[in-house]
């Protein structure tokens, strides 16, 4: 599962609604923070039950090779915009926090908590030590992409709940796991990434026109 979406489910009181006759929501389909509190609650609750083998991992992030650009986030924002040569737009005052992982380190934390001893039915979080600001990951972009431009304030509202102080499960390094890939190699990674994305991009555009 992930971080943020956990993040969120404890910061908002939208989440948990009842369905049924008489409700007053009629939403035809849940949200992804509905549907990790499910799964989840479903799988400690075979654990402790019946002593299914099972463990949860919650990601940070994914960054670095083979990031998901079709998704939404602020730091996939701040990627893109850094390669097309735009400025690096950062809602309200840019210190919220994000949680990250390159890809072959939450691959390689998956295989070790499966099969590392004394993980059945634990919670792990997945991602860097520390967490990063928006504007730390805007100013390391800069430093890492020639092109990118000033950074810039925007004072739009979003209709994301205020992020209250939040504390992730304890991370799978307290059984020897570790990043293995630094966070600066996952940008640059990310920004090389980004660029073959656009160029994609604009290929199937004007193979479209043709």
């Amino acid at each position: 599962t992930a971080i943020k979406a956990h993040q969120l489910i404890l910061s908002t009181e939208d989440i948990g609604i009842n369905y049924g006759i008489g409700s007053t929501v009629k939403h035809s389909v849940y949200t992804d923070m509905e549907v990790e509190k499910y799964a989840e609650s479903l799988v400690m609750e075979y654990a402790e039950k019946v002593g299914l083998d099972a463990r949860i991992i919650r990601l940070g992030e994914i960054i670095g090779d083979g990031m998901d650009f079709a998704s939404r986030s602020i730091y996939l924002e701040l990627i893109l915009d850094a390669v097309k040569g735009k400025a690096l737009k950062l809602r309200k005052d840019g210190l919220e926090s994000e949680w990250f992982v390159h890809v072959l380190d939450a691959a390689y934390g998956i295989i070790k908590a499966q099969f590392s001893k004394n993980t059945k039915g634990q919670i792990y979080s997945v991602c860097y030590e520390n967490t990063f600001t928006h504007l730390a990951i805007a100013y390391k972009i800069q430093e890492m992409e020639e092109g990118a431009q000033e950074i810039q304030f925007v004072n739009e509202k979003d209709n994301l709940p205020s992020i209250k102080l939040y504390k992730p499960a304890t991370n799978l390094s307290i059984i020897g796991w570790m990043p293995r890939i630094p966070f600066e190699k996952a940008v640059k990674q990310s920004l090389a990434a980004a660029k073959i994305y656009l160029l994609e991009k604009d290929g199937k555009r004007e193979t479209s026109k043709n």
